[in-house]
């Protein structure tokens, strides 16, 4: 899956991905620099947009620095040529069920709602790629066995299953591949 990603042209970031963007994080600001010069479409899925309208507004619990970092990406998106996603109505019920099977069957951690969410989100609009440092969300690459097993339930809900991946290892398989015209 991860092999192919020449073929790949739809990403999605989360909300760690976009703080870290605009905290100007060297590899975060590289590899959505390169996800652009080989033609992907870069977007928020809408978990993530409300994520970070809560810290940067109603957040208690993050400090005035992520608050702030939060904020500047919400202001940043279409800089960054970043599309802000949303679902139809219907398309969050879809959310919420896959999401709480997700973890139900374990791949992300029961209290880690919203990863489920924005992995399921991303798979309904069709990013083949979700870009993270999360570790809840990047376990589901711990091994062969965990993957097979992700695979298999997102192809039983109909669901494309959706690369987890590091920004990192974003910038490693890229370079790999020859930009497409």
């Amino acid at each position: 899956m991860v092999a192919d990603m020449a073929k790949l042209k739809q990403s999605a970031i989360d909300t760690c991905f976009l703080i870290d963007l605009a905290d100007k994080n060297p590899v975060a600001l590289s590899s959505l620099r390169d996800l652009h010069h080989h033609k992907y479409v870069v977007f928020a899925p809408p978990t993530v947009l409300q994520e970070l309208a809560h810290i940067a507004t109603q957040s208690k619990e993050h400090d005035p620095k992520v608050k702030a970092l939060a904020l500047s990406a919400l202001q940043s998106l279409r800089a960054w040529k970043i599309d802000p996603y949303n679902l139809i109505p219907a398309g969050h019920g879809l959310v919420e069920i896959n999401g709480d099977a997700l973890r139900r069957k374990g791949f992300i951690p029961e209290e880690e709602r919203h990863d489920s969410f924005i992995l399921i989100e991303t798979s309904l609009l069709k990013g083949s790629l979700l870009i993270t440092t999360n570790r809840d969300l990047l376990q589901i690459n711990e091994s062969t066995e965990t993957l097979a097993r992700y695979i298999q339930f997102m192809e039983e809900q109909d669901l494309m299953p959706v690369v987890v991946i590091h920004p990192k290892e974003v910038l490693k398989r890229l370079s790999r591949i020859s930009p497409k015209a």
